[in-house]
């Protein structure tokens, strides 16, 4: 009978976590995004696309300014591009009380162009599909909408990234909303790596019909909010030569276009580019973490006077 008994609780055991149950071990492992849904309201905000979710790294920030408490809630080029999706998010992130608060705004290309496939001036964005549009409730663990929604992997992933270390690249979500990302030895060399994603990004670029009216109108939109709450920066991120070169040549307005807004809006703009041979990238676009925290010191360097 006792057998009997041991049999069954591992059977229903089995069965809990192969369930909804195992949403509870969902945690920085999870994915790129899925913890930065489930913390609480923040006061001070990195917003932008991956560059700055790998690249801005908020422990350096609040080990010199304590009092900001900066969170990283950037995501990605696909899922964060500028829009009302995102700054609906944005919105249900900040604790609006907030008033001495600080935002930095990552600009790029990418995040602030549309595609063939987008009505140019319409109000449709293509992001809403993503878990900006599914999953609302953005500060509750666990968050079982974006788990039941949102998850590209199938459950048990849960488990497996939380204890096993052997798919490359790592990637850890701190509870800062850093995404941490390191590759394997014996993985592709940063330069196999950099061929593929200009590769890719040259196919984007085919597909895009340039900056895009209605997503610097939403950046302005944007601006306009955090501004109530506190100082807002754009910054532009560093990126490998071959990379600048390609936006460069896609989007040769780019920069004249944010300086523009940045002094109609009476913020700073930081250009990163300029930068871009100073630092090591894991792809060409994404700085990597020794990189990225020398980037963040000079940003925390840049920042601080004006607070």
């Amino acid at each position: 009978m006792r057998a009997f008994l041991i049999k069954c609780c591992v059977f229903l055991l089995v069965l809990f976590l192969s369930g909804m149950g195992v949403f509870l071990f969902a945690d920085g492992h999870a994915d790129a995004f899925y913890l930065k849904l489930t913390s609480p309201r923040q006061q001070s905000l990195i917003i932008g696309s991956s560059r700055a979710a790998q690249g801005i790294q908020p422990d350096m920030f609040n080990a010199r300014l304590p009092r900001l408490k900066l969170y990283n809630y950037a995501f990605s080029r696909v899922h964060t591009p500028y829009g009302a999706p995102y700054l609906e998010s944005i919105k249900n992130k900040l604790d609006t009380d907030t008033r001495n608060g600080l935002f930095i705004l990552e600009v790029n290309p990418w995040t602030l162009s549309d595609s063939k496939e987008e009505v140019g001036d319409g109000d449709y964005f293509k992001e809403i599909e993503s878990f900006l549009g599914k999953v609302h409730n953005v500060t509750v663990t666990p968050n079982i909408p974006y788990l039941l929604s949102c998850y590209p992997e199938r459950n048990v992933e849960l488990l497996s990234k939380k204890w096993m270390r052997e798919k490359s690249p790592q990637i850890f979500v701190h509870s800062d909303g850093w995404c941490e990302v390191r590759f394997n030895k014996g993985n592709e060399k940063r330069g196999e790596r950099d061929k593929i994603t200009l590769k890719r990004y040259e196919a984007i670029s085919e597909e895009s019909i340039g900056i895009s009216k209605r997503r610097l109108d939403c950046l302005k939109e944007s601006i306009k909010f955090l501004k109530k709450h506190g100082l807002v920066v754009l910054v532009r991120m560093p990126v490998a030569e071959t990379m600048y070169d390609l936006e460069q040549d896609c989007f040769p307005e780019f920069d004249g276009v944010i300086f523009k807004m940045a002094e109609e809006a009476e913020v700073r703009y930081f250009d990163g580019s300029s930068q871009r041979s100073c630092y090591q990238y894991t792809d060409g676009h994404h700085l990597d973490v020794v990189s990225g925290r020398r980037f963040t010191e000079f940003l925390v360097d840049y920042i601080k006077p004006l607070l």
